[in-house]
């Protein structure tokens, strides 16, 4: 995955935190298909002290001769760090539109002598 790519999933993953955020562990698992990709990005995410994991509950299936141990969910909640984060993400995008907006306007008005 590129920056691009990881930036836009932990928008999501910030995006749905904030949009589920009812005080209780969220599970977000099912968000992305790439589980590994998802893991890492939650663990960054947690890094940046944005969000708050609970504990990852394993699969263990030793006592039927099975050594898997992957992980079935992943809960987190949103901190207020995490929603200041996202609000800035989302405020951010819309003056870069803005910005752009504004120099097509002024590369307009000075091509037709305005």
């Amino acid at each position: 995955m590129n920056t691009f790519e990881i930036m836009k999933l932990e928008h999501t993953v910030l995006d749905y935190l904030n949009n589920n955020d009812s005080g209780k562990f969220v599970d977000i698992a099912f968000i992305d298909e790439d589980y590994r990709q998802l893991k890492e990005t939650v663990v960054n995410l947690k890094a940046k002290n944005l969000i708050v994991l609970e504990g990852l509950d394993l699969r263990n299936f030793i006592a039927f001769g099975i050594v898997e141990r992957t992980v079935k969910s992943i809960k987190a909640k949103i901190k207020t760090e995490g929603k200041v984060h996202l609000h800035a993400l989302n405020n951010g995008s819309k003056e870069l539109l803005d910005t752009t907006k504004r120099k097509r306007k002024w590369q307009l008005s000075y091509f037709f002598n305005f």
